[in-house]
This record gives structure tokens, sequence and C-alpha cells, in this order.
């Protein structure tokens, strides 16, 4: 079969494949649509990405009049899920999988959605037998690239979750020689790692001491149906923006220009602005959880940063305000990013008021991993200002007295007190050793998060390394581009064994599994750890939107973070319960 109309590269790299695997790709575009709708159908396809509630009109209208095309229908299923209607793509895929039972986009999709193992083995069959795309491509001719993609990433996602992990990777390591964007790799390395995820969490049960949980209770419950007006009109832009921290295709981000046009604006009302910013978020929360756009829920992560940068002292009870709704609203706003979005801001506002985050850490039932962020505020002075190093050691000594003396119901978090303890061990925190001791026999110290005792004390004393001193950012623009990251001592003995252990376990002949399992892992430990998301390692795919958009197909974009138990998972992103909701409106909500 011919491949000619490919670029040289394409061409290069498909016959290499077919060479090794017999297996024939092409990118060429592929319609089956009517010449008289295809032009249109290629605007609508660009429009469901960019503004899917806008596409929908137009796919429903040719959906009525060519109901026998199965395209349409897939991207009417796609905008109706960017479009967070849920039940609405439910009937679309379940229309698809009815009338186009051969469509390979429709089982795919389906696929892709299932958790339930013994639900998946239903759907397996489709994969063929033995499970090859060739028994699934059902025109003539060579598979197209997007239906390949979208065949390998339901089967490999299939076999990691009966086991078949080799096989899985296999598939992934394929994906990768064919140089398939990056955004595509990466989606599949998540669903992956995403079970792997499972995996892991699944053996950790075994070893896992709960220990004493609060359960937080939102101390502002107040509810309003109106935007605030700003007295500044461009404060408007906040809710049109994205925070490029993904950077994901079809991101808007503040540009350097627009971030020098916010910090121009009159301080003080721009500051009572911010605030406003703050409050909305709290106040309009069932807005944003259910019907705002995507961008909107990105204004108070951006106040945070303008706040953080002009170091509004004064704003800090609106900061903490966000600390008291409850572990619900701080995964719909921050999820696994929760320390970056708001650490640096909170460590600028209250660095001189320590009073005021002891305060809060002993108010009943506020969520203990909101309560963390307070005890690295005081960590992390004591590191950046060693002068301070007593007021710090002072801090912990009478948060973790009163929690002795009263054992108060709703304040005694074994979570919340375990990594408390982890961070007076990155002090070195001698002075404390009687207290750490004290927790200790009470129970209150999580084994599965810092040892026993005899390791605790082992940590405790070793020596200081700046390796724990986290790099703030100078001004507003390394908020948004985090290069101060980049600062971070990277040199501690702690790291490269950490490093090591972690190059133990990984396959460097499969370039796949290096990918889910490093993302997995890194997941595992930085949701522990109470750190971010970690960014996919940077792959050897090439980004540059070569598809066809005749027969892309949509694949819900997941994490594998995991924290305790259970995967965390953003709030725009597919719940993993696999009901096809996004998250914020499925189990974020229960």
């Amino acid at each position: 079969m011919s491949l000619f109309g490919l670029s040289k590269s394409n061409r290069s790299l498909y016959r290499k494949f077919f060479e090794k695997t017999g297996i024939e790709i092409t990118d060429e575009p592929i319609s089956r649509l009517p010449p008289e709708i295809d032009d249109d159908m290629n605007d609508i396809y660009h429009d469901v990405f960019r503004k899917a509630r806008k596409a929908i009109p137009r796919l429903e209208k040719y959906m009525e009049r060519y109901p026998h095309i199965d395209t349409i229908k897939n991207y009417l299923y796609i905008a109706y899920t960017l479009a967070g209607k849920e039940a609405k793509a439910d009937a679309m895929l379940d229309r698809m999988m009815e009338e186009h039972p051969d469509y390979i986009f429709g089982y795919t999709s389906k696929i892709l959605k299932i958790t339930d193992k013994e639900e998946l083995e239903k759907y397996a069959p489709l994969l063929g037998n033995p499970r090859d795309v060739r028994s699934a491509w059902k025109e003539d001719g060579p598979i197209h690239i997007s239906a390949f993609v979208s065949y390998q990433a339901a089967a490999a996602y299939y076999e990691a979750n009966i086991g078949e992990w080799e096989s899985a990777y296999e598939r992934l390591d394929g994906l990768i020689e064919l140089k398939v964007e990056k955004a595509k790799i990466d989606n599949v390395v998540e669903q992956l790692a995403r079970v792997r995820s499972f995996e892991m969490a699944e053996r950790m049960k075994n070893l896992t001491d709960r220990g004493i949980e609060v359960e937080a209770i939102p101390k502002i419950t107040e509810e309003r149906t109106e935007a605030p007006n700003f007295e500044n009109d461009l404060v408007q832009l906040l809710y049109e923006r994205d925070v490029n921290f993904s950077h994901r295709a079809g991101d808007k981000p503040l540009s350097e220009a627009e971030i020098g046009q916010f910090m121009e604006l009159p301080r003080e009302s721009f500051i009572r602005d911010l605030e406003k910013v703050l409050e909305d978020a709290i106040y309009r929360f069932n807005y944003f959880t259910n019907e705002a756009e995507e961008e909107e829920g990105y204004a108070p992560i951006h106040a945070l940063f303008f706040l953080g940068t002009l170091k509004v002292e004064a704003s800090l009870p609106k900061v903490i305000d966000l600390l008291r709704i409850g572990a619900d609203f701080s995964e719909v706003w921050f999820g696994d990013m929760q320390s970056d979005f708001i650490f640096p801001t909170l460590y600028n506002l209250s660095e001189n008021q320590l009073e005021v985050l002891k305060k809060y850490v002993l108010e009943e039932y506020n969520s203990p991993y909101d309560r963390m962020l307070a005890s690295k505020v005081v960590m992390q002075v004591a590191l950046h200002q060693p002068e301070r190093r007593k007021e710090a050691l002072k801090w912990f000594e009478e948060v973790f007295s009163y929690l002795l003396e009263t054992e108060k119901e709703g304040l005694i978090d074994s979570s919340f007190i375990s990594f408390s303890v982890s961070y007076l061990t990155e002090m070195r925190a001698t002075e404390l050793w009687s207290l750490i001791e004290e927790l200790y026999q009470k129970g209150w110290i999580l084994n599965n998060i810092q040892g026993n005792l005899e390791k605790i004390e082992e940590q405790i004393n070793r020596p200081q390394h700046p390796y724990y001193i986290e790099p703030l950012p100078e001004n507003i623009y390394e908020y948004y581009s985090w290069e101060y990251l980049e600062r971070a001592d990277k040199t501690s003995p702690f790291a490269e064994e950490a490093q090591k252990e972690m190059d133990e376990i990984l396959n460097p002949t499969s370039k796949g599994r290096q990918r889910v399992e490093q993302y997995a892992m890194r997941s595992m430990i930085s949701a522990m750890s109470g750190g971010a998301i970690p960014i996919i390692p940077e792959s050897e795919t090439a980004d540059d939107g070569y598809h066809d958009y005749e027969e892309l197909a949509y694949t819900p974009r997941t994490t594998g973070t995991v924290v305790r138990s259970e995967p965390k998972v953003g709030r725009n992103d597919p719940c993993p319960c696999g009901s096809g909701k996004k998250y914020k409106k499925c189990c974020l909500r229960k």
C-alpha cells in the first residue's frame, strides 16, 4: 500500500514501523464526511476544543441531517464532555456504541472511561482476539495514526488493569517510537499511571496506619449568586486567563504585558479587588463548581500571586479563610498543586504574623492538609531566617503542648501531627525531642509517614542541609514562570538516594515503563509530602499538530496522583469512578 503524500520524516518513521510490526500507518486526511460539510466540520472540530458549548448547536443540527455518520456523534460526544454535559455525553457514547459498534473511537472512549475490572472485561472483546489494531480498523488502506493512537491507548489501559503490564508498556513504547505528539503520549502515560497508582495504593493499605482523622467542617457557609463589582475593570481579566502550569494546547495565560498592567493599578483599590476575588471563590463556590467556564477557576490563584507579590500582610485573614472552608474547597480550587499555589503567598503574608497561623492550626475541624501549610511556613521561616529559629521552635512547642494538654476532638489529626513532626526533623529540632517522644507514645505519629521513633531520631540528628530550604518567588513574573523553583538546592544526599532507589525500579529499556513508573511514584511521594503534582518528564516526541481533524478521539485527561490510598484528580478532570462526569460534579461533591 502506498505511503505517498506523507511528510518525509513521518514517511520514514512509518516505513520503519511497518517493517518492524507489519502495521501500516498513515497521517493523510481520511474524511468520511459529505463534501458539502467537510470544510465546516473542520472548523467545528477546532471549536469543540476551544469553546465546546459554541460547537454543540451546530453539531446537533448536522447530526439530525446525517444521523448515520459516526464522526459527527464522536465530535458531539467530545463537545458534551468538555462542556460538562455529562448525561448527554454518556447518552451520545451509548448511542455510538449501539449504532456503530465497530466504530473504533466509540468503543475506545468507552473502555477508557471504565474503572471497574469486571465491567472492563465485558468490553474487552471489542479490542479483538488477539488484541491487534489491524482487526479493529475497518477501512481499506493504512491505519490512520489517530485511530492507532486511540486503539493502543485503550488496549494498553485494559492490559494494565488486568496486570499485563509488559504488553501495555510495549504499546506505549510504540507510540513514543512513532513520535506521537507529546500531549497524547502524556495522556496515555497518565492513564497507565492512574492504574499503577491504584496498585501502589492497594499495597500501601496493608502498611498504612490511618491514625486519628479530622473531617473538616466549613467555617463559612454564606452563598452568593452575583459576581462582585470591581473598582478596576482590568481585574475581570483574571476570570478569563489560565495559570499556565500545564503547558497544554489551548491554555490562555496572562501575558507579561498584562501582568505589568495589573502591577500598575492603584495599589489600594487593586488590593481591595483582589480580596473580592478571594471572597468570590468562597461565596460563589457552587457556581464555580457547576457552571463556570474552566478559565474562571483560576481567578483566586491569580489573586494569590498578586497579593503575595505585593506582600499585603493585612490580607492574611482573607487567605486563611480559603483554608477554613474544608478539603473539598481546597481540592476543587487547587487540587494537587495547593502547596505551589498557596504556600509562597502564605509565607509572604504571615512570616511576621506567626501567631495568626497558630490560632488557625488550633481552630477545631480545619482540614489537616491545609493546617500543614501553616506548619510548613513556620519551618521555612526558621530555615530562611536562622535568627528566628527559637521563635519557630517556640511556635511548634506551644502548638504540640496544647494538643497534648487538651486532646481536643477536631484538633488531633495524625496526618497533621506527623507531617509537622517531619518539618521538625528538617529543621533538625533536637531541642523538641522530648515533645516528639510524647507525641509518638500517644500514637499520633504515623509510622508510614515518619517511620518509627528510632528512624525519626536518626533523621533529626542528621547534619543540616540547604536542600530543605524552599525557594520563594522574588517578583510577580516568577510566580507565573515558576523559575524560582530552579533555585532549590538539589545536592542533598537524600535526593541522590531517592533518585537511586527510583532508578533501581525502572526498566531503562522501556521508555514507556520508565515514564509511567516515574510519574506514578513521584505522584505518590509528592502527594504524601504535600507537594505539587509532578511534571511528566519531557519526551522525545514532537508536538507538531500533524493529526488530521477527521478522526481525532477525545481521551479524558487524568492524573495519577494518590493521597493516602485514593487518587487525586483535578476538578475538571474525568472522575476516576468511571461515571464520565467531571470530578467536580461527581465524587468530589459526595
